[in-house]
C-alpha cells in the first residue's frame, strides 16, 4: 500500500473512532490519545496523521456525513428527515445531536450544563446521555464551533432544500416542518417514538399542510 493510502485508510479509521466516542461519551471526551486507545493503535500514530490543527469534532461530522450518503442513497422524500430504522441510523442522529448541542448552537458560558442537563434523564434509557461539556479554554471551544459551523450550514441547506419540495415550494410550511422534523429526530434518539411512528406523524402532517389551500387559493 502506497503512503498516501495508508494515510487515507488510518484517516478513516481515525474518523470512525471519533464517531464512536462521541455516540458513546460525548464530543468532550475527544482525544488523540483516546481515538488512538479505540483503535488499539498508538497515540503516536494518531498525531502523525492527525496533524495539530484538526479540531476533532470535525473527524465525527465527516463520519456523519459519510454514513448520510450511505443512507441517503437508499432513501427518497420524508425518510431523509428521520431515521429510518434503530441502529446505525440512529446513531447517526445522535452523534450529531451531541456536536450540534455541545459545539455550535450553545454559547460558550451560557446554557450548556443547562440544557444538558435537561436531556439528561429522556436519553438515559437509550445509554447516551448528554453530559456537561468540560471546562475548556474559551480558545478551544470556539475553534471547535468554527471549525463545524461549514457542516451545520451544509446540513441546514439540504433539509431546507428537502423540505422545500415535501411542501410543493410553499415557504410559509417550512419552518413548522423543519421544527416537526426535528423533534421528531430528537424523539427517536431519546427513545420516545420508534422511526415508524416518526414517519407517520410527519407524513400524516405533511398531507395535511400540503392539503390546505394557499390563502390566495
Amino acid at each position: 500500500m502506497k503512503r498516501f493510502e495508508k494515510l487515507a485508510a488510518q484517516h478513516q479509521l481515525l474518523a470512525e473512532a471519533a464517531f464512536a466516542v462521541v455516540r458513546r461519551d460525548g464530543p468532550g471526551s475527544l482525544s488523540r490519545r483516546g481515538l488512538a486507545a479505540e483503535l488499539g493503535a498508538s497515540e503516536a500514530m494518531a498525531r502523525r496523521v492527525l496533524a495539530e490543527h484538526v479540531r476533532l469534532p470535525a473527524l465525527a461530522a465527516q463520519e456523519c456525513e459519510a454514513r448520510r450518503r450511505r443512507i441517503g442513497r437508499r432513501r427518497s422524500g420524508v425518510d431523509l428527515l428521520l431515521p429510518v430504522t434503530e441502529g446505525a441510523e440512529v446513531d447517526v442522529e445522535v452523534v450529531w445531536l451531541r456536536l450540534v448541542l455541545l459545539h455550535a448552537t450553545v454559547g460558550a458560558s451560557t446554557d450548556a450544563p443547562h440544557l444538558a442537563e435537561r436531556y439528561q434523564l429522556s436519553v438515559h434509557d437509550r445509554g447516551v446521555s448528554l453530559p456537561a461539556p468540560p471546562d475548556r479554554g474559551r480558545e478551544d471551544r470556539e475553534a471547535d464551533r468554527e471549525v463545524l459551523a461549514p457542516y451545520l450550514a451544509d446540513h441546514a441547506a439540504e433539509r431546507a432544500g428537502l423540505v422545500s419540495r415535501l411542501t410543493g415550494g410553499r415557504p410559509e410550511l417550512a419552518d413548522a416542518v423543519h421544527a416537526l422534523a426535528d423533534g421528531l429526530v430528537l424523539a427517536v434518539c431519546t427513545g420516545r417514538l420508534s422511526p415508524d411512528a416518526a414517519r407517520t406523524v410527519l407524513t400524516d402532517h405533511l398531507d395535511r399542510l400540503t392539503s390546505t389551500p394557499t390563502c390566495g387559493g
